[in-house]
């Protein structure tokens, strides 16, 4: 299969590419763990896009191809690190509002009528109900970030 890409489509496959590899990188940092194949796999596929760009006009926009990662030129790197940094920050923010207003539920008592008591998951019918301690936690923390948050005391529920 032959794919025509235009230098800026290469260089959003690249950026793409690179996120994967961070997040692939972390998950798999460990060589001593047990032998995996879609190790190799995704090595190879790299290896192919390397090769295809490097074989094309656009062999500027890569540096080389070590352990399992593809390498986009320092510019195109820079640019997806600030987009991940970014992606990481707003992950914390979800992450912590996430539970926030899992712990005001809890704290309220509303555990059993909002949660499924054997899956975890949130009823159906309670989705609108979330909605209200979720937006009051975004909204504070899209006014403040985390100007305002302190921890007052020891919290009875990490005991």
């Amino acid at each position: 299969m032959k794919i025509d890409l235009t230098k800026k489509e290469i260089e959003l496959l690249l950026k793409i590419l690179h996120w994967g590899q961070m997040v692939y990188g972390n998950v798999y940092i460990d060589d001593s763990e047990e032998y995996d194949s879609s190790k190799d796999e995704s090595e190879n596929i790299l290896k192919k896009i390397h090769k295809s760009i490097y074989l094309s006009k656009y062999k500027d926009l890569i540096e080389n191809f070590e352990w399992r990662f593809l390498t986009p030129k320092d510019s195109i790197q820079k640019k997806a690190e600030d987009d991940y940094e970014i992606f990481e920050e707003i992950s914390m923010y979800e992450n912590l509002i996430t539970f926030l207003w899992k712990r005001d539920i809890n704290l309220e008592g509303k555990n059993k009528e909002i949660f499924d008591q054997k899956t975890g998951f949130v009823f159906e019918d309670k989705f609108l109900e979330i909605d209200k301690y979720y937006d009051k936690y975004r909204d504070e923390f899209s006014e403040n970030w985390i100007d305002n948050l302190f921890i007052k005391e020891k919290n009875p529920l990490f005991n």
